[in-house]
């Protein structure tokens, strides 16, 4: 059984477990987003009977033992590994999220997006590689544009991940382009949330999407929109961009295939 989300007493969740027929196992996936109590109280009453599996990304999360620790390298290379020996298995399952996958002519091998879904540093941004989540940009675009038009700064990102050849953008970056926007630091701070919460960043030493198809992606939905009330300001960050610092020649290139061609080569000549 797996533990999605709790709606009645612990103790009379933990009883009617007890209760049932045959040994059972209990999966609490994302425990650490579970109130710690509830957690610590369900492995009190592990036993025999009842076996539970805490799965969780933070360390606090107490576990009386047997803990495993899996970094997330290891676990994208084992996943790699498992999904390269069962490929018939998984191709049908694959190509429901993404029909470049296959075996036909102009078609991608399973086994060359596995490798290249294999570089990922965490196993969410294996199987956003491997689905070809960039497929998903548009729908996500949608939800991100109603949630206080957070697709705004994926765009940005998205430009900024181009032209830095995958660095990323430094918060320092985002705050100028918030402004830009005509948006607060409190906005800015609600839409990296809800990228990370929706899996479209990740966050280190900068932030960047997943994977550059995505940023593509991204460019060509947003500012091929006419209606875009913020085409001006979009602009406005594709030229910082393009002229903040040294950029690489290739990054431009890159950027510059995307989008309103003879505008963006027009903001880049004439800054």
């Amino acid at each position: 059984m797996r533990l999605i989300n709790i709606k009645q007493p612990k103790e009379l969740l933990v009883a009617n477990v007890l209760n049932l027929p045959r040994k059972s196992l209990l999966i609490i996936d994302n425990a650490q987003a579970l109130d710690k109590d509830v957690v610590s109280y369900i492995l009190e009453n592990a036993s025999d009977k009842l076996r539970v599996l805490i799965i969780s990304t933070d360390d606090n999360v107490s576990v009386r033992h047997n803990k495993i620790r899996v970094a997330s390298k290891r676990a994208v290379s084992i996943i790699a590994e498992a999904f390269k020996n069962r490929q018939k298995e998984i191709l049908p399952i694959i190509q429901k999220l993404d029909k470049d996958i296959g075996e036909g002519f102009l078609e991608m091998p399973l086994e060359y997006r596995i490798t290249n879904a294999a570089e990922s540093d965490t196993p969410w941004q294996f199987n956003f590689i491997l689905t070809g989540g960039w497929h998903r940009a548009g729908t996500e675009l949608t939800i991100l544009n109603e949630m206080e038009r957070f697709d705004l700064l994926l765009t940005a990102i998205s430009v900024k991940q181009i032209v830095s050849l995958d660095t990323g953008s430094s918060l320092e970056w985002l705050e100028k382009v918030s402004k830009i926007l005509g948006k607060d630091r409190s906005w800015l701070t609600r839409a990296i949330q809800a990228l990370k919460d929706r899996h479209l960043i990740i966050e280190g030493d900068t932030i960047r999407c997943p994977h550059v198809r995505f940023c593509e992606v991204v460019i060509d939905i947003v500012y091929n929109n006419q209606k875009e009330k913020y085409h001006e300001q979009l602009i406005d960050i594709f030229r910082i961009a393009l002229n903040e610092g040294m950029p690489s020649l290739k990054g431009i290139i890159g950027l510059s295939s995307h989008g309103d061609h003879l505008k963006i080569h027009s903001i880049y000549l004439n800054p």
